[in-house]
């Protein structure tokens, strides 16, 4: 199977929700979830601007993420998205040394 390579520059929110049951990849090419909900910023964040995260329950790899099988992805953390699914800028070490259970300020977020 030929994995399409885009380079994924959002348009608007439609761009988003079209993340929404992809699977996420760590930079390493480990399977980490599957995208369950997009969460939008409150204010009008221009897209690609960062200020989207994305939902997923990392289910066997929970370790990773502190224990948690509710985790926060932050859009900056994106590099790439292909047929295969959404590609993340973060190895195993560099995962495990972040906090997931939330997105920086979570109030000005609101679930879709």
């Amino acid at each position: 199977m030929t994995t399409h390579m885009t380079n994924w520059l959002p348009a608007s929110d439609t761009d988003y929700e079209l993340l929404k049951g992809k699977d996420v990849f760590s930079r390493e090419g480990d399977k980490l979830g599957t995208i369950s909900e997009i969460i939008h910023p409150e204010h009008p964040v221009a897209p690609g601007e960062g200020g989207h995260f994305f939902l997923f329950d990392p289910g066997l790899l929970n370790s990773w993420f502190g224990g948690l099988h509710a985790v926060y992805l932050p859009e900056a953390t994106i590099y790439n998205v292909t047929d295969e699914g959404v590609f993340i800028n973060l190895t195993e070490e560099q995962i495990k040394q972040r906090k997931w259970d939330h997105p920086t300020d979570m109030e000005v977020y609101i679930h879709n």
